[in-house]
């Protein structure tokens, strides 16, 4: 019997690592990514950069924009890789969350980040949401968030085969 309670806590515990493992790798690094292309390379009067003034941090951010500021970027990477790293995250955030509650009403969640960033590119189509429609953007958030759910699947059906 006490042998069984150390199996399931140490299962546990290697379970835990995993999702932890899973989140730093598939909804934190994308984001950070997404964050340093937008703080770097992207105009300052964007909506980003006043939280960079309001914790004082732009001494050191205009260091590090002046030192990236020779790196080439191109363009598809400075203006819609962003948006499609935070669906992507997104994406595998809810689905992993929903994984660990037992993913009984998931799937209005999951889907949140592709009706978001989607939807979000589209309403640019009306005078709702500042900003330009991008059929390039909107294509990147599809395919980030049909990404995101790929991955989601493929995890699911390795976890069933274990």
């Amino acid at each position: 019997m006490g042998q069984d309670v150390t199996e399931t806590s140490t299962t546990s515990r290697g379970s835990e690592r995993i999702v932890r493992r899973l989140v730093f790798l598939h909804v934190l690094i994308p984001l950070i990514i997404g964050a340093i292309v937008y703080l770097l390379w992207r105009e300052t009067s964007l909506w980003a950069f006043s939280w960079v003034a309001l914790f004082h941090l732009d001494t050191p951010l205009n260091w590090l924009r002046e030192a990236a500021s020779s790196i080439h970027v191109p363009e598809l990477v400075l203006y819609s890789l962003p948006n499609a790293l935070w669906v992507y995250s997104l994406t595998v955030a809810m689905g992993l969350v929903w994984a660990i509650g037992g993913g009984h009403g998931c799937k209005p969640w999951i889907v949140s980040g592709l009706l978001l960033g989607c939807g979000a590119e589209l309403l640019q189509l009306t005078p709702l949401v500042p900003g330009t429609f991008d059929p390039i953007d909107l294509a990147f958030s599809l395919f980030a968030a049909l990404f995101g759910l790929g991955f989601l699947h493929n995890m699911r059906f390795k976890h069933a085969l274990a």
